[in-house]
């Protein structure tokens, strides 16, 4: 699929209007994508071929609010709809075995490619994590190496850290 302009060009050549926004985070600046179908996108880079839009629409504040729920510790699970895109056979399948990683817990990059099905294909999971276009609602930061060493993060080693410190912290209480 193409974007351009705060549009996605399905592969039914549908164009689809993009709501495009900034959250400001304890983890750094959250560049959010939703479409009206759900949350497409949230990174930790800025998307060059969006802008931001001039107003936020309904999906876009539910998912502003839910992440500052969150991160203030009031939130463990995710109510927004998730837009797939075009995600589909194994990453699509590591993905959705990501999403229900509880809160506060972590599962290694192998125990995930069991849970898909197909225990050989760590290094699979491994690039369907550093794929995702998810973060937080898709929690890879809580898919770390055998051993507990964290792995790698799209937003960073400090960022990964923080996310599942605070969520031990919620955790323990």
């Amino acid at each position: 699929e193409k974007m351009k302009n705060n549009y996605k060009k399905t592969k039914d050549k549908e164009l689809i209007k993009m709501c495009c926004s900034i959250l400001n985070s304890p983890v750094g600046e959250l560049f959010i994508i939703c479409s009206d179908k759900g949350v497409f996108n949230i990174s930790y880079q800025s998307q060059p071929n969006f802008k931001l839009s001039s107003k936020d629409s309904v999906l876009m504040i539910q998912v502003k609010k839910e992440l500052g729920e969150y991160f203030a510790g009031e939130r463990q699970t995710w109510d927004v709809p998730i837009d797939w895109g075009e995600a589909k056979g194994f990453y699509l399948k590591a993905r959705i075995a990501c999403a229900k990683i509880k809160f506060g817990m972590t599962r290694s990059y192998s125990q995930l490619a069991k849970l898909t099905k197909n225990p050989r294909a760590v290094r699979a999971v491994g690039t369907a994590m550093s794929t995702n276009p998810h973060s937080i609602l898709i929690p890879c930061h809580r898919v770390v190496k055998t051993g507990g060493n964290l792995g790698n993060y799209g937003g960073g080693l400090d960022a990964k850290s923080w996310l599942l410190h605070h969520e031990k912290d919620i955790s323990n209480n």
